[in-house]
Order: structure tokens, then C-alpha cells, then sequence
């Protein structure tokens, strides 16, 4: 089993950490994936996520705090930075938004990607109820986080420095 594998939305990048330490990128090509960049990655992950273009990665490592973030080069993965969060939960907003798990296990905070050098943290928001964020998802200006009591949220990021609680599905019991 691999579980730490990565796909953009569009289906054009595929990403996958092998057993032997390695983190190899594959390009659809017609019909078929081609190998573009092999990296060495000896760390085991805990998590791993592909921007819906593929132009970004984001990497947690198993016992660490944060995650790296990288951006494709045109030939290999440049790493950006590394921001504060807890690898396991995250989700990119789009393309150039990226939103993850606070440290304390009682918030999640969204950076931007796009237009600097490194991410730029744009707000922390704190979890209704204090519950535990557990799952999310993205999609082009929304953010669904699932907690610990079994309800997900879905946040408007059309203004990633002001997410706007737009739905509260409660009971919902399910992964996102």
C-alpha cells in the first residue's frame, strides 16, 4: 500500500513517494505518464497534496511539524517554504491557496502562494465548538472542514483573508 501519492485535478501530474526514499513526478503525455523528475526523500510522509494545475506541492513529514511547499520549476520541485501546521490535514484552495490543520489541533490558517517568494500566511481561524479538524477539501474558493464531532463547515475563500462560513453540515458523520 501507498498512500502518499498526488494528483492535480487536471490529471496531468502525478506524484509518489516510493519505498526506497524517492519522490518521483510523472507528466501525462497522450496516453501515457512520463517520469520528469526524481528527487531523493528519505523521510516517511504523513502527508501529501498536488495543486489542482500541479504547479505546487505540499509535503508533511511523519514526525515533524509543518509542511514544505514546493513549486514546479519546469524541471524539478523548488521548495518555497515551510509553513506552520500539523501534516495530515490540508487541502489547496485552487491554485495558489493552501489551508492547513493548525498545530494546536483547535484551528486551521490559509496561505498564499501565488506572487511571492515564499507563502504569505493570510489568517488563522479557530474551530466552531473547538472541535479537532480532521478532513479537508478544496475547491476553486471553498474549503470544507470536517471535525471531530462529525460535522463539516464549508468556508467561502473568495477572500482568503476573510473566510466567510458559508454552510454547517451537521451530523454529516462522513470523509471528506
Amino acid at each position: 500500500l501507498n498512500a502518499y501519492y498526488g494528483l492535480s485535478d487536471h490529471g496531468g501530474t502525478l506524484v509518489n513517494q516510493t519505498r526506497d526514499g524517492r519522490l518521483l513526478t510523472f507528466h501525462r503525455e497522450a496516453d501515457s505518464f512520463v517520469e520528469v523528475d526524481d528527487i531523493a526523500l528519505p523521510e516517511a510522509l504523513a502527508d501529501l497534496r498536488v495543486s489542482p494545475s500541479g504547479r505546487y506541492l505540499a509535503l508533511g513529514i511523519q514526525g515533524k511539524v509543518g509542511y514544505r511547499l514546493l513549486h514546479w520549476g519546469g524541471e524539478t520541485w523548488e521548495e518555497i517554504g515551510t509553513v506552520d501546521a500539523w501534516p495530515g490535514g490540508a487541502a489547496f484552495v485552487g491554485d495558489s491557496v493552501f489551508a492547513a490543520m493548525g498545530v494546536n489541533g483547535q484551528d486551521f490558517s490559509v496561505w498564499s502562494l501565488g506572487g511571492a517568494a515564499e507563502p504569505t500566511h493570510l489568517t488563522q481561524v479557530d474551530m466552531l465548538d473547538d472541535e479537532v479538524p480532521v478532513g479537508f477539501a478544496g475547491a476553486s474558493g471553498l474549503l470544507a472542514v470536517g471535525d471531530s464531532a462529525g460535522e463539516i463547515t464549508v468556508y467561502s475563500l473568495r477572500n482568503p483573508v476573510e473566510p466567510e462560513v458559508r454552510f454547517v453540515l451537521h451530523d454529516a458523520r462522513s470523509s471528506i
